[in-house]
């Protein structure tokens, strides 16, 4: 071949490995390079007369390698006949690959493993070294004239090298690999036994026809046995020299073929192992799976046992029925029918049921699987349990919606105070006017004013720290009145079909309780119950009363409880709770409901709640009957504790000074007036904040003390009150709010605030403060 750089045309299917070929030639500087991926495209280029070396693979989509080699070979295209050929293919066997490749004077065959390969080859073949290499044949015979017969018929079919005594031979052949050994029988230096036995001990394989002028039974016997793969005896004839060489190569073609069969179906044995491995030891929520055209599953991961229950031929044989009735699987069924189409789908969700009747969510990832004419013969799988993220999903959603409601509750609490400040302040101060011995049912009136007000400001309260969240705030209380006013709630939310019955003790012993989590207790017991009776109609009892002797486990924590409590009990006739599930249904996220239904965290929280405050959990339920939960809190030992009305004096608290009032609620601001002056302060009332800056400013000594709002327009109450200690740092201020999430006691201690209320204030409260702060300046 001419020096100057050649034309070479890669043939290769897969634009990958054509990208690696290329890859490969330019590395090393051959630049003129075309690409066909297909035998009829090569053909094309091939016609046009300019490519000096072809390289193809075996397996083409219309025209294999072997007969785009012949079809160069005959001479038909432009492209010369003898243009090099390069066959680069991955095989299981290079010796059967070598050997058809020489059959249809192919130039080289390189495994696609040992790409590094090409570059030297594509050099040789540049520098003359046309064709493949010839088996090579070594030839040990003492004899000139059988030495010079044998090259005479063999020279043709084997690169030929002779040796005259057996100790050269020997050299010769550990000098370099013979695809074949003649050996003579009789040999000077070292006998022609010796050299096989010594051949066969450092390579069993090697195929040696040994030449013997002694023909008989016994001897063949003995050197088949020896290890030569035939024998033939002198004289021989040309035909039968040839015949015997050939099936003595074809034998080593064989056992050179099936150690690298054996070789490669060994490391896809060990890789098969691997991934096996690694499939079956995947985390509980995945397996794998295949399914055929007719949608049949031939394959399922053992892991399957681990995600939904189910031991493989459970699975295989009955996962029709186990899925639930829920939409998603409508659109699960069309999706799998595009990828059974070859349609590359995005992860799609179905539901199943588990073993132990929980629906679960799987996201499922498939991948039509093809033959090489393009068709769908299978899908390949992974299905991975998201069941636990999509609840937490539905308690981020909740949360979001939680922090929607409280913004909103923060919102009009701070009108709603005010309103409620002045209904109770106004209330006040007419019971404060009305004679001791006036009109009783006016004072009645009075009085039930300002109970309703008191209930609203608790409501307002309730609401705020539920919504927000706020922390615990646990004190000795008795738990019938709350009780009653938390059914009050529940009776509206329960549908018609519902009954609640109540059975509330009217005096008990008092435990320590958070009244916003008393009412989560409630609320998630009795929604648990209206869910548990689902669309049928049932009742749910309620009741209240003291237990004592109790001794048993407790449910959720399995420790032992013994003693007096006050019990709260609720009882449904629902479906009841299966005993399987019964263990778990304290555990956070776990639901016998549908997802969506329920997101796992309502009795994780009663749990949470009722330890918290040194309680314990008794649970019984009987599948198709009801279930019944019983909280046991530990008594403190004080009875007839007050939870509703206000504390009174029998005269007012009353004080002097000058307070400066701000309040941008005029009603609110009038009441506060007309309060404190009742009560012997001289004060000066403002709207505005700005104002009442102003004011300030013009004289910081006139004022003994600011009663200010927190959430005014312009100004906020502790800006007002940063402004006005920047002038008198020993002024005392005290803030009151409807609700602010910018600032609390704390927040207002660090700010030199020295009182802070919660509106509406107590008036008795606040005017002994005041009282306090003005004493000490």
């Amino acid at each position: 071949m001419t020096t100057a750089e050649p034309g070479i045309l890669i043939v290769n299917t897969d634009r990958r490995s054509r990208s690696l070929l290329r890859q490969t030639l330019e590395q090393n500087g051959f630049s003129k390079i075309s690409e066909a991926e297909s035998g009829t495209a090569a053909i094309e280029i091939l016609n046009l007369g300019a490519i000096d070396i072809l390289i193809t693979d075996i397996g083409l989509s219309d025209l294999d390698g072997w007969r785009l080699t012949r079809l160069v070979r005959s001479g038909v295209l432009k492209t010369a006949a003898d243009t090099p050929i390069i066959i680069v293919s991955t095989t299981y066997s290079e010796r059967i690959a070598e050997i058809t490749a020489r059959e249809f004077s192919v130039n080289r065959f390189i495994n696609f493993e040992e790409l590094h390969r090409l570059p030297a080859v594509l050099r040789d073949i540049q520098a003359g070294g046309s064709t493949l290499p010839r088996p090579a044949l070594l030839l040990i015979e003492d004899h000139p004239d059988t030495t010079q017969l044998v090259k005479r018929v063999l020279e043709q079919r084997f690169d030929i090298e002779t040796a005259a005594d057996g100790k050269s031979g020997l050299e010769f052949w550990n000098a370099r690999r013979h695809d074949l050994v003649l050996l003579d029988i009789m040999l000077p230096v070292k006998s022609g036994e010796q050299v096989l036995a010594e051949m066969l001990e450092e390579h069993p394989n090697q195929a040696i026809v040994v030449m013997t002028a002694h023909s008989s039974a016994a001897r063949a016997s003995s050197l088949l046995l020896g290890g030569a793969v035939d024998f033939i005896a002198k004289p021989f004839r040309a035909e039968q020299l040839r015949h015997v060489c050939d099936i003595a190569v074809r034998r080593e073609d064989f056992i050179v073929s099936n150690e690298q069969f054996s070789r490669r179906l060994s490391e896809l044995q060990k890789n098969e192992e691997k991934y096996r491995r690694l499939v079956e030891a995947l985390s509980e929520d995945h397996f794998f799976y295949t399914f055929n055209r007719e949608g049949n599953f031939t394959y399922i991961s053992p892991s399957i046992t681990r995600v939904l229950g189910y031991s493989e031929p459970e699975f295989l044989t009955s996962c029709t029925t186990y899925l639930s009735e829920n939409i998603v699987n409508r659109n699960a069924a069309q999706m799998r029918t595009l990828s059974m189409k070859g349609v590359q789908q995005a992860p799609y969700e179905i539901e199943i049921i588990h073993k132990n009747g929980a629906a679960h969510r799987l996201e499922v990832t498939e991948s039509p699987v093809f033959d090489e004419q393009g068709v769908v013969i299978a899908v390949d799988g992974i299905a991975h349990d998201v069941t636990e993220r999509i609840q937490m999903q539905n308690q981020l959603r909740q949360a979001q919606k939680m922090e929607a409601i409280g913004q909103l509750t923060g919102g009009i609490a701070h009108d709603f105070n005010n309103i409620l400040g002045s209904i109770l302040g106004y209330t006040s101060l007419a019971q404060q006017k009305l004679p001791t011995d006036g009109d009783r049912k006016l004072a009645g009136y009075l009085a039930e004013v300002y109970r309703a007000g008191e209930r609203a400001r608790d409501l307002i309260s309730q609401m705020l720290a539920f919504s927000r969240g706020s922390a615990t705030q646990s004190q000795a209380m008795e738990l019938t009145p709350l009780v009653k006013e938390c059914v009050k709630m529940m009776r509206s939310t329960l549908p018609a079909t519902i009954d609640l019955l109540t059975d509330i003790a009217d005096e008990l012993p008092a435990v320590m309780m958070d009244t916003v989590q008393l009412h989560q207790l409630v609320m998630n017991l009795c929604i648990n119950a209206r869910d548990a009776i689902e669309n049928e109609k049932g009742c749910i009892e309620l009741s209240l009363h003291t237990a004592t002797g109790i001794r048993a486990n407790c449910s959720s924590c399995h420790h032992p409880i013994q003693g007096n409590f006050v019990e709260l009990v609720t009882q449904d006739n629902g479906q009841g709770i299966d005993a399987s599930a019964l263990p778990r249904i304290f555990d956070p996220f776990f639901t016998t409901k549908d997802i969506g239904k329920g997101t796992g965290m309502g009795l994780s929280m009663v749990h949470g709640i009722v330890h918290g405050h040194g309680g314990h959990i008794l649970v019984d339920s009987i599948p198709g009957k009801g279930t019944s939960f019983r909280l046991l809190f530990p008594l403190i030992g004080i009875t007839g504790l007050s939870t509703t009305g206000r504390e009174s004096s029998p005269e007012p608290v009353r004080g002097s000074g000058h307070v400066m009032v701000v309040d941008d609620d005029p009603s609110l601001t009038l009441y506060l007036k007309e309060l404190l002056q009742e009560r012997g302060y001289r004060v000066t009332a403002l709207t505005d904040a700005r104002a009442a800056l102003d004011l300030f400013e013009q004289d910081p000594a006139a004022v003994d003390l600011l009663l200010t709002d927190q959430t005014m327009p312009k100004l906020a109450g502790d800006q007002l009150a940063q402004a006005m200690l920047a002038r008198r740092p020993d002024l005392p201020v005290i803030l009151c709010t409807g609700y602010s999430d910018r600032i609390d006691a704390e927040t207002a201690g660090q700010l030199n605030i020295r009182g802070y209320f919660t509106k509406p204030v107590d008036p008795d409260k606040l005017t002994r403060l005041m009282n306090n702060l003005l004493a000490t300046g």
